[in-house]
């Protein structure tokens, strides 16, 4: 026993390292994130799951089960109700929820990868290409595209109770199934690869894997039929299958389809190699080809496949129905896609490592420049959010002081029209193009608030009209993109 115990606190000593590398970056990641948690990208279809919202809060409970395109969301519904109940003051909060789950992603790829390859220096990079990655941020800012952050989490987490021993285990990998398929319906084209990841990374024993096949099926089988009870009769449906290619027959458009997968990945590469020009993308890209062939001996080939499998048949749906030009490039495909990139480079990471376990010096050497690697990936997709966020600032939709600002006067029209005991009606305007005031006001106050009357389509008297542009005087808020529709003032002889 006390020959053992300096080996032993070796080992913990190392945990604890790794730990802490694992929390630092996470941590880089949270700050990285939340370069843009001001930006408050909103979008018709944020309108149209805030509408449901308040109809939900009005007492309208089966609104949660209403399809959102060609899926349906009841997890996500009631995860954002809260939010948009009191938007805009929570808007930051909800960010903080998805940067959260995008976080939890990185750590459970990090217990996937110290499952499942060699060295613990790979499962870190895994972790940190994920936690750090600005490939598909679209899921974390742009909020009605949040089902794919969220989703992902779930199923990460599903593959990693499939791939442990027990019971309980499975029984929290179906719950956590059935999570991601609540967030977001498409989940139902990831659960063939979770299948696939726990016969390949999991226990080897018949009965895990039955367990296994027993979750998988059974949480497909129930969101398929749920699928087509919900949205299979849906138009949209056919709106999404004609929209991009009218008339193309379909083995034409599964070759199509099949192309733009490709180019997807190709593209979600790139884009993951920040610091590189564009003309040298081509040559970037053969360099993870080039090592696979190399390493090929070392390489986790099942974790690789586990990812493709994974990601592929999603992305494949998705650019098959929505056949529309570069639709591969939307940024909210391409967040879960790109975790079967990291899986590769982890992969090779782990692989040159354990092929330069007997030269010692070389595999030093490749530790010791594994941090600048890992600051210029970092330093390149820091410039991207920063980019970001400094665009979408400068649009008045986007900005806090717009929201904020609305949000600001009909608080104080309110407060002051209940004061003075005379209910002020909004006028019908255009604050921006397709966003007129009423709708902005259904927003920030979904229950109303006293004293201000809001009929659809109702322009207001002169004198009404005159009321409004004096209550906004009083409130002193700066509106962006606003000014220029305030009348002539009125000149008092």
């Amino acid at each position: 026993m006390a020959a053992s115990s300096p080996v032993s606190s070796a080992l913990a000593s190392q945990r604890w390292r790794r730990g802490a590398l694992l929390a630092a970056i996470l941590l880089i990641g949270a700050r990285l994130a939340w370069v843009e948690s001001r930006v408050m990208e909103i979008l018709p279809d944020d309108v149209v799951l805030m509408n449901g919202s308040a109809r939900i809060a009005a007492g309208s409970w089966g609104q949660i089960w209403a399809p959102k395109d060609i899926h349906f969301i009841p997890l996500y519904r009631l995860l954002r109700l809260p939010f948009d109940l009191h938007f805009p003051a929570w808007y930051v909060r909800f960010h903080a929820v998805l940067l959260a789950a995008h976080l939890a992603s990185a750590a459970i790829l990090y217990l996937l990868a110290r499952r499942s390859l060699r060295s613990p220096w790979a499962a870190l990079v895994t972790a940190m290409l994920f936690a750090w990655s600005t490939v598909g941020d679209e899921a974390l800012v742009w909020k009605a595209a949040a089902p794919f952050a969220l989703s992902w989490t779930f199923l990460l987490l599903a593959l990693y109770g499939l791939t442990q021993r027990g019971k309980g285990w499975t029984a929290g990998a179906a719950a956590a199934l059935l999570a991601a398929v609540g967030f977001f319906s498409g989940a139902l084209f990831v659960i063939p690869g979770v299948l696939l990841g726990a016969w390949l990374l999991g226990p080897p024993d018949r009965d895990a894997r039955r367990r296994a096949l027993g979750v998988c099926f059974g949480v497909w089988l129930a969101g398929s039929l749920t699928w087509l009870v919900l949205v299979a009769a849906e138009p949209v449906l056919a709106h999404y299958w004609t929209v991009g290619a009218p008339g193309v027959a379909v083995l034409p458009r599964l070759v199509w389809a099949a192309e733009d997968t490709v180019h997807s990945y190709a593209y979600q590469f790139a884009v993951g190699a920040r610091l590189l020009p564009e003309r040298f993308l081509f040559w970037l890209l053969l360099l993870p080809v080039m090592a696979l062939l190399l390493l090929r001996r070392w390489v986790q080939w099942r974790w690789i496949l586990t990812f493709f499998v994974m990601t592929a048949p999603m992305l494949f749906v998705i650019v098959l129905i929505r056949r529309e030009h570069d639709v591969w490039k939307i940024s909210r495909y391409c967040y879960q896609g790109y975790t079967f990139w990291i899986a590769v480079i982890g992969s090779l990471f782990d692989a040159l490592l354990w092929r330069l376990e007997p030269q010692p010096r070389w595999r030093r050497a490749l530790l010791g420049i594994s941090p600048l690697l890992a600051a210029g990936y970092l330093a390149g997709h820091y410039l991207v959010v920063r980019h970001h966020r400094d665009y979408f600032s400068r649009q008045a939709i986007m900005s806090q002081q717009f929201w904020f600002g609305w949000d600001h006067f009909f608080r104080a029209a309110s407060a002051h029209r209940a004061e003075i005991g005379r209910p002020l009606r909004l006028p019908f305007l255009e604050v921006l193009p397709g966003l007129n005031l009423h709708v902005i006001y259904r927003m920030c106050e979904p229950g109303g608030l006293p004293g201000l009357l809001a009929e659809h389509g109702a322009v207001g008297t002169p004198e009404e009209r005159d009321q409004f542009w004096q209550e906004l005087d009083r409130a002193h808020v700066h509106l962006p993109g606003f000014e220029q529709h305030r009348p002539p003032r009125r000149v008092t002889p």
